[in-house]
């Protein structure tokens, strides 16, 4: 019975590994919420972040995000989610797979129109000169933005304070336009 049961657990695992609904680009910003493509209606919101280290060695000790879970718009679960505890509800997990920089973006059209309001766009892809970025759809213009950060002080493109801005038409590779902006501009 017990060697049954690990033979059971195992296959158990196998099968939800090859057929389970996985998602590794589901990244929400703090501040923000998101739609969970696995289940209508359903959306994560992201209340606050917070990580902690070790003053001595600078291990990190905790990683804590505390979400809301919604139902077309309802709550129906809050949990702080760690590493090794996951947000569960009707068969979805929701893990704290990593963290990093994110930027909020409000964009405008020509005339100043807010067409996204503050959207946190993750920086959790890494250019080949070792910048991080992050892409924005940006709602009824068949365009895209990627939203790239400084590599840090020494950045002679992109200073701290500082991002870079390229737009591109939905499945193009190269930019229609690119600027490097200040932060709140």
């Amino acid at each position: 019975v017990g060697h049954l049961s690990l033979v059971l657990i195992m296959l158990g695992a196998i099968v939800g590994g090859m057929y389970g609904y996985r998602n590794p680009q589901f990244m929400v910003s703090e501040g923000e919420t998101l739609p969970v493509a696995a289940q209508a209606g359903l959306a994560l919101q992201v209340l606050d972040f917070t990580d902690k280290y070790d003053p001595t060695t600078g291990q990190p000790i905790d990683y804590a995000s505390e979400v809301v879970l919604l139902k077309d718009g309802q709550e129906v679960k809050r949990q702080t989610v760690r590493v090794n505890d996951p947000l569960r509800y009707d068969g979805l997990t929701f893990y704290q797979a990593f963290f990093g920089a994110s930027t909020a973006m409000t964009v405008k059209d020509k005339d100043g129109n807010v067409v996204l309001q503050s959207a946190g766009v993750p920086l959790a892809y890494e250019t080949e000169e070792g910048r991080k970025f992050g892409v924005l759809a940006i709602p009824g213009t068949g365009y895209n933005a990627e939203i790239t950060g400084t590599r840090g002080g020494t950045d002679p493109e992109i200073k701290p304070g500082q991002v870079g801005i390229g737009i591109y038409a939905s499945g193009q590779s190269t930019f229609a336009d690119s600027k490097v902006i200040d932060q709140g501009k």
